[in-house]
């Protein structure tokens, strides 16, 4: 990994200008340029470098790898867009496409609170998009044409993983949706007196965000009397404040909990909209390729969003594939095998495309 003064002095020469001027245009002494170049300065004025990035033409890349290397925190602009492989997106401005879903989604809680189902093969991007509705409420920081509009700015969310660890635990799930919701937690806290918190301290609309919600019906802690607890709750117990957003591979109503293989769901007849994620429309996928810290040219694009299907999962990984390539100076298709067998060597990835 490069040092601060191997980039700083990389970038100065690529730019052509000298040291002298580079100090001139952000403020220190030639002789200090010069120490920073050679890493004898151990402390240094983050404004500093943030204007070196600017006046040396750096990409959002080269800007964040030079703050980083200086020991200085890179600004939320600074984090690349694209691609980010494996990990849900939790920011914003990296979240791209589904602005039908997600104002689909927002207009069941346009007055009323309405329950929501989004289904989706694994590695569709239930995840990503349920940040996304979390976060894009309270984000200040959007791409260029990202906007806000049809917010609910009165709506608090809560994010649930059953995943997580301990999450199919009654005591900790309602123990961590009222640290979330800044409720007091009872000494004793289970179904009772969790009911009974929510009832007297909820008076504005809520949503809990359940991710994988089919892990949590089919958790043995989380019982057929816990579902249907939850039921009534958000159907009779809030005045209309809590509504749920359901993420699952499948329908939440064709999974029974554990008690109650035999009997109704605990989401028969509440849920009124139900979404399911496909593939990117071709013009949002092209919006994710045109963000890529680095060109590539046109064919390129035409040949991953054929192979990706416009999935955001296979998006992100091909995208890769073509800036390892670009980054090492390699020439010809090499890339888009070593891209495909990535996908291929993923069997959720792989079966986004069957």
């Amino acid at each position: 990994m490069e040092t601060f003064g191997e980039l700083l002095k990389k970038y100065i020469g690529r730019e052509g200008i000298s040291q002298e001027s580079l100090g001139q245009k952000i403020g220190p002494s030639k002789p200090t340029i010069s120490n920073w170049c050679n890493d004898k300065v151990k402390k240094i004025d983050c404004g500093k470098i943030k204007k070196c990035a600017q006046v040396l033409n750096l990409n959002p890349d080269e800007r964040r790898e030079l703050m980083i290397a200086a020991n200085c925190v890179p600004d939320e602009n600074d984090v690349p867009l694209v691609p980010i492989i494996n990990v849900p997106i939790n920011r914003p401005r990296q979240f791209f496409g589904r602005q039908t879903v997600v104002k689909r989604i927002f207009k069941k809680w346009n007055g009323h609170l309405q329950h929501v189902a989004v289904i989706g093969q694994r590695r569709s991007g239930k995840t990503s998009l349920l940040h996304y509705i979390k976060n894009i409420h309270r984000a200040t920081q959007l791409r260029d044409g990202q906007h806000q509009d049809g917010l609910l700015t009165n709506t608090q969310f809560v994010f649930v993983d059953f995943q997580a660890a301990g999450m199919t635990e009654p005591i900790n799930f309602f123990s961590y949706i009222l640290q979330e919701l800044h409720f007091t937690i009872p000494r004793r806290c289970d179904l009772r007196q969790f009911t009974e918190v929510m009832r007297n301290q909820l008076h504005q609309p809520t949503v809990l965000l359940m991710d994988r919600i089919d892990v949590g019906l089919e958790a043995s802690g989380l019982d057929y009397r816990f579902w249907w607890g939850i039921r009534s709750l958000v159907l009779n117990g809030t005045n209309g404040n809590l509504g749920l957003l359901l993420a699952s591979p499948e329908l939440p109503t064709e999974v029974r909990p554990r008690g109650g293989e035999s009997q109704p769901s605990p989401f028969l007849n509440i849920i009124a909209e139900i979404v399911e994620l496909g593939p990117l429309a071709a013009v949002e996928a092209r919006e994710l390729l045109r963000h890529a810290p680095q060109p590539f040219d046109e064919a390129d694009t035409e040949w991953i969003l054929t192979e990706s299907g416009c999935w955001p999962a296979l998006l992100q990984v091909l995208l890769d594939a073509r800036l390892r390539a670009i980054d090492e100076n390699e020439i010809g298709d090499a890339w888009k095998k070593e891209g495909l067998e990535r996908i291929q060597n993923d069997g959720y990835l792989s079966n986004l495309l069957t």
